[in-house]
């Protein structure tokens, strides 16, 4: 908790150097803050001895170092020069409102998207071992697909952002479409891996003398199957929603987020993964399906959010909006 000031300000310079459009440098210093973690977690954890409190300490102590790269950075010759980095530290209250008006709904999505997933994973944890070892390999192997998806999330945001910028709607929508559509390529073939290699996949992350070892394969690779139908829609999530940020369109597609996350897909996964009087609550009806009633679950909810990301891209209420 003692670094978690210095995350924000790193946060707030690597998506500087990601709106200007200098990306490598945002990467440089993810990787400068991780090579920190790593030698510092071997000397306060295992050289040492410190334990937890040294990995605390070894992360707040890495966050620091990243954030001391992009600060050499950010008051440089050429960044003083283009960005006027050294004059902008008064405090202008018209501009900070147009940033809380953009970043606190980008921060309730982000919170409440991934607080359905946790209680998702939690709901199928209850459920015992294999179901929940099913899911965390399925969970690790998705997000292997959709990380890249992210990226493009960003480089979305910044290009319809720096377009809208420079008065060009038009190109914005070429250069928000064609990430989109990049997005979508990538993760058809995540997809058709999903679907036919979900148990090699999956055997990669037990070991074989594990008694469950078989049972979590064939889960992991029946969950993978369910997943495979849906990353087609998680591309126009991901896609489509880097594109609205960059136009500043962020509150209906939180509002979109809220309503499907918590009154669809947490309620419907309750209702698929339990059996009757195994779940939290007793006024949903439940049908007992287990983990792959959780990702059904899941499925609806990502195909729902991912065609209505789409429509409110297509729609160009966008073009509507003054950020």
């Amino acid at each position: 908790m003692a670094g978690g000031g210095l995350v924000v300000v790193s946060f707030a310079l690597g998506n500087f150097f990601n709106g200007v459009g200098r990306t490598r440098i945002s990467l440089l210093g993810a990787l400068v803050t991780a090579a920190f973690n790593v030698v510092l977690n071997w000397l306060f954890i295992l050289e040492l001895g410190w334990g937890m409190y040294g990995a605390g300490l070894a992360t707040s102590l890495s966050v620091a170092g990243g954030v001391l790269f992009y600060l050499v950075l950010f008051f440089s010759r050429y960044f003083r020069r283009e960005f006027a980095t050294t004059r902008t530290w008064r405090l202008r209250p018209a501009i900070l409102g147009s940033v809380l008006g953009l970043g606190i709904p980008i921060g309730v999505h982000a919170m409440f998207d991934v607080g359905s997933f946790a209680a998702f994973q939690l709901m199928v944890g209850k459920l015992g071992t294999v179901p929940g070892a099913a899911t965390q390999i399925a969970m690790i192997l998705t997000s292997l697909g959709f990380l890249p998806v992210a990226g493009l999330n960003f480089a979305a945001a910044t290009l319809v952002g720096q377009s809208i910028g420079a008065g060009d709607k038009a190109w914005a929508d070429k250069v928000g479409t064609a990430a989109v559509k990049i997005a979508f390529l990538w993760m058809v073939m995540w997809a058709v891996l999903f679907a036919t290699l979900g148990g090699p996949l999956s055997s990669v992350f037990v070991s074989a003398g594990d008694p469950d070892a078989q049972a979590v394969i064939e889960l992991g690779a029946a969950l993978l199957f369910i997943a495979a139908g849906y990353q087609l829609f998680d591309a126009l999530n991901l896609g489509c929603l880097g594109c609205l940020r960059g136009a500043g369109d962020v509150v209906v597609p939180t509002v979109a987020l809220l309503v499907l996350a918590w009154c669809i897909f947490v309620p419907l996964s309750h209702s698929l993964i339990f059996a009757e009087g195994e779940g939290w609550v007793d006024f949903l009806p439940q049908y007992g399906m287990g983990a792959r009633g959780g990702w059904i679950a899941a499925f609806v909810h990502i195909t729902l959010l991912g065609s209505f990301l789409l429509y409110r891209w297509k729609s160009g209420a966008w073009r509507k909006r003054v950020v």
